[in-house]
């Protein structure tokens, strides 16, 4: 069996490592807009401005996997965009009713 070593700063490689750092903090932050919605999320403002940003990184990713062809983030990514659209258009149904 090979011998395993702990990274080194040489095996750093921008483009990939890189990458993925991005991806996790970006992934974090689309992650933690759940804080806003469940804060937030009774105004039509509000709403809108979670479900656009939501909408705005899953296009973004999926357009940036595609560029490196990678099919299950283009998926993935794509049907998050499409859901979060439908939502966007949508959101007036998902406000309460005023006055119950």
């Amino acid at each position: 069996m090979g011998r395993h070593h702990p990274l080194q700063l040489e095996d750093f490689d921008p483009a990939t490592h890189g990458g993925f750092v991005l991806y996790g903090f970006a992934a974090l932050a689309a992650a933690a807009s759940i804080v806003w919605f469940k804060k937030y999320s009774d105004t039509d403002p509000s709403l809108a401005l979670g479900l656009g940003l939501l909408s705005t990184f899953h296009v973004s990713m999926a357009l940036a996997c595609f560029t490196i062809s990678m099919a299950p983030g283009v998926i993935g990514h794509g049907l998050l965009f499409a859901a979060f659209t439908f939502l966007f258009i949508n959101r007036k149904k998902c406000l309460p009713l005023a006055g119950t």
